[in-house]
């Protein structure tokens, strides 16, 4: 923690004041400026640190596990994240691959949560558990429509001991604003009488899209749904 006057206090799971001495250990004390401290090997479950300053402060708590998540969005349900996007876009169903490391049977992904940036829940979806899936650490999230706001991802779960775990995403995730389909082809297709035709045409878009020919109203050949 860095700022005046810092001060922590830390309570393990069972509510219990950590004193320094006594499971605490003060790596660093600088008089109205900086204090670093640590618990080593502490306990499973949820740990609560209360901070006080007398001024403008900054507080950085880190932890060390191998339990960790990349994400990726797609349109459609995917295990591969080769077929993913690294944000989703707005306004149309995005489904969510998450690729855990760290954990193996019988540790499980629980559900996901979208946080606003200022850390209040806006979505949450449970995941489901599959025990037979290889490779077992990914998971694909059912469909959710993007929030407007940029957001984080938050997973919970459960380790190989039943333990709670919670991770979210270091970085936020803001949606594409999609602009309209593009579409080029060529000005002239030489067609010939009484022989099948093929008409190219080349359509750029993020969102789903109905493509059509018509010539004097009437629809040539079948609709392309993409």
């Amino acid at each position: 923690m860095s700022g005046p006057s810092p001060g922590i206090e830390i309570r393990n799971p069972l509510g219990k004041l950590i004193k320094k001495g006594f499971g605490l250990n003060e790596l660093l004390n600088i008089h109205n400026s900086a204090k670093v401290v640590n618990v080593k090997e502490p306990e499973a479950g949820m740990w609560t640190v209360k901070t006080s300053s007398s001024g403008r402060h900054s507080v950085r708590i880190t932890g060390l596990s191998t339990i960790d998540f990349r994400a990726g969005f797609s349109r459609k349900p995917t295990l591969d994240f080769k077929k993913t996007v690294s944000r989703p876009v707005q306004g149309i169903p995005t489904y969510v691959l998450l690729n855990t490391s760290g954990i193996s049977i019988p540790a499980r992904v629980d559900r996901l949560e979208l946080l606003s940036t200022s850390g209040s829940s806006l979505k949450t979806i449970p995941v489901k558990y599959y025990p037979d899936r290889k490779p077992y650490g990914v998971w694909n999230i059912s469909d959710f429509i993007p929030p407007n706001e940029a957001f984080f991802l938050k997973v919970t779960g459960y380790d190989k001991d039943d333990h709670l775990f919670q991770r979210v995403s270091s970085v936020s995730f803001s949606s594409i604003i999609p602009d309209a389909p593009r579409v080029t082809m060529p000005k002239k297709t030489p067609g010939y009488y009484l022989q099948p035709g093929r008409i190219p045409c080349s359509v750029e878009s993020l969102l789903p899209f109905t493509l059509s020919f018509v010539r004097n109203g009437v629809t040539l050949g079948v609709d392309q749904y993409l």
